[in-house]
């Protein structure tokens, strides 16, 4: 058997507007290909791709092997379910009342959306477009005493009925004829979905013709999206040679049986299925043609994926490198499908651990972050988490969660200063004192900026460094020249940074009078008269006075 996989996204927005998509280079490889119906065709969709359809071969043969045959026709769309890793659902079956009508809700998944059907009518050709509901709907049959769907195409045996279909497997759907206005029309077969939609649909149709070589009519399957867009429509290929199509007693959907059904993304479930029957006569105009259903089955849900980020405080005093930051992680899945693969995003932490890698509903993680330099300084760590997993074979991401942790500073500034100059004596000289600075904070300091009291001093910082780093040594140099004598020079240093501002202990320089030298200074005595002292030096006086002690004494040594 062969299954035909097929993509097709489109913008119209209007359900009653579409073109049949043609391919005849398609179908011809694929009809060359099909060598027996235990051959497998695939035709590769883009990894992009919004809706995937699926329709299987065609089976017939009202037996044992035939229906047999007919269950394993959507094998092909269960295995596309399980590589999203989620589960084929069981065929549901369809209520009712023997030859009665079918319309509204037929089934509802084990999550609760709703399959509603109703049998509506399309114009004739080949572009066959919205006429409206059919009077006449479709009804509850159990043919072939629940054997078989419309003109004996096989009901598989997964889902096989017994005489009155009251079991559990239930009724199929059948619907054709009618009155004159459905008469002149084609029948569409309407499957509508409740709540967010359906991520894959299928259900085994029975009978339904379709010719694609140019004769006859094709047969169509539509998608569209909640908005009513069509994502795809797809011609339904008959099996085989379709020269023999034409009143042929099986195959091109005569009396046969196959699978019809999509598998969707994510952002692009599926509210509303539509299969609109063709005709496998050369000359057929689709109109007078019917179809039946069975066993609808239906995969549902949503998948969304939140975190909260919180954060364990530090203890209280400052902070240093490598404190530990512990945090929480609240994981939970908002949506209605399991999550696997389940992982945090989070650059600024370490040690994230999770006690599992899938979440149905809710689950804590922790981690933790080494307080560096660079949040000290700061005074905060900011961090952002986001959390990923795999839901539907797609990645799920939520969205960031953040969480802000305080880290308690300390910022320290120690300013010592000393005279390198003792004392001075004259103007001019120069006095230097050096000014010692250490950052014993644990913030990094920045921007230091020295100033001092003493009028015109002149302070040289260029060694310290432009980041002052907790626990770092630096000195500044200052230097004054004396404009002023006769009183100490004291000078208070002024510590400026970004952080902080501080002002160091005041170091003095002591003034000292100069000392009397000989001969260092001359004094002219006032001549009042013609006195021989007149411009004596007070040198020449000091000189006389000692030679005139020094001669006294030599006189006393003399007489004794």
């Amino acid at each position: 058997m062969f299954y035909l996989f097929q993509n097709s996204v489109a913008t119209r927005r209007a359900p009653e507007r579409s073109t049949a998509l043609r391919s005849r280079g398609l179908r011809a490889a694929m009809m060359a290909a099909v060598a027996s119906l235990a051959a497998v065709t695939l035709i590769a969709t883009p990894a992009s791709a919004a809706t995937y359809v699926h329709i299987s071969d065609e089976v017939s043969g009202n037996n044992i092997a035939g229906r047999a045959s007919a269950s394993l026709l959507r094998d092909a769309w269960g295995a596309a379910i399980t590589a999203r890793g989620a589960t084929v659902p069981a065929p549901l079956a369809i209520a009712g009342v023997e030859n009665s009508e079918l319309s509204g809700v037929i089934a509802t998944s084990v999550a609760g959306t709703t399959i509603s059907v109703e049998r509506s009518m399309y114009t004739l050709g080949l572009a066959p477009t919205y006429v409206g509901v059919s009077p006449s709907q479709g009804i509850a049959q159990c043919t072939g005493s629940g054997r078989t769907l419309q003109s004996s195409a096989p009901r598989p045996d997964v889902i096989l009925g017994n005489t009155d279909c009251d079991d559990a497997n239930g009724f199929t759907y059948g619907e054709s004829g009618g009155n004159s206005q459905e008469a002149n029309t084609r029948d569409g077969i309407e499957f509508t979905f409740g709540g967010t939609g359906a991520l894959a649909f299928g259900a085994w149709f029975g009978d339904l013709e379709t010719r694609t070589d140019g004769l006859g009519v094709p047969a169509l399957l539509r998608l569209y999206d909640g908005d009513g867009s069509l994502l795809s429509e797809a011609e339904i290929e008959p099996a085989g040679d379709q020269s023999t199509c034409s009143n042929s007693s099986t195959g091109c959907g005569n009396r046969s049986t196959r699978w019809i059904g999509f598998v969707a993304d994510l952002n692009t479930p599926v509210t509303r299925m539509v299969v609109i029957v063709g005709d496998e006569d050369a000359t057929g105009d689709a109109s007078n043609e019917g179809t039946s259903f069975v066993g609808p089955s239906i995969v549902d849900g949503t998948a969304a994926l939140s975190v909260v980020k919180t954060s364990t405080p530090l203890p209280a005093g400052p902070s240093e490198v490598g404190d530990l930051i512990q945090y929480q992680f609240g994981l939970t899945n908002d949506g209605s499908l399991p999550l696997s693969s389940v992982a945090i995003v989070d650059a600024g932490a370490q040690n994230v651990s999770c006690p599992s890698t899938s979440l149905t509903t809710t689950m804590t993680c922790t981690g933790e972050h080494a307080v560096t330099q660079l949040d000290i300084n700061a005074g905060s760590f900011v961090n952002t988490a986001t959390v990923s997993g795999i839901a539907w074979g797609e990645t799920v991401t939520s969205e960031p969660a953040s969480a802000t942790t305080a880290v308690n500073q300390n910022v320290v500034l120690t300013a010592t200063q000393t005279a390198a100059t003792s004392t001075f004596s004259e103007l001019g000289e120069t006095l230097t004192f050096d000014i010692g600075l250490l950052n014993d904070g644990n913030v990094t300091l920045s921007g230091v900026a020295v100033a001092g009291t003493v009028p015109g001093i002149s302070i040289d910082c260029s060694t310290v460094p432009a980041q002052l780093a907790p626990g770092t040594e630096a000195t500044c140099t200052a230097t004054a020249i004396v404009a002023a004598v006769g009183s100490d020079i004291s000078n208070v240093a002024t510590v400026a940074t970004d952080q902080l501002t501080v002002e160091s202990n005041v170091a003095t320089v002591r003034y000292v009078a100069p000392a009397a030298v000989l001969g260092s200074t001359t004094a002219s005595l006032a001549n009042t008269g013609s006195s021989p002292v007149a411009g004596i030096s007070v040198g020449g006086l000091l000189l006389a006075a000692g030679a005139l002690l020094l001669g006294s004494a030599r006189l006393s040594a003399q007489r004794r």
